[in-house]
């Protein structure tokens, strides 16, 4: 990994969660499991400016995926 990909241990990070993840309200252990071919969990960065803009458009084409009405993803 390259020291530009590091984020400091001081940053916030979210993850996008498919609805299948979450199970009688409850979050399955593989929502964090790689796929095959993946080398790292795909996250984002609440400090990015465009992140907001990013996460709406994801989900928008999506279907999988969704906002709830308090902007929890």
């Amino acid at each position: 990994m390259s020291e530009s990909a590091l984020v400091s241990n001081e940053e916030n990070l979210v993850r996008i969660l498919h609805k299948d993840w979450i199970v009688d309200g409850v979050l399955q252990t593989n929502a964090f499991a790689l796929r095959n071919g993946e080398t790292y969990i795909s996250v984002n960065r609440p400090s990015v400016d465009s992140f907001s803009t990013d996460v709406s458009d994801f989900v928008r084409k999506h279907t999988g995926y969704q906002i709830d009405d308090g902007s929890s993803f």
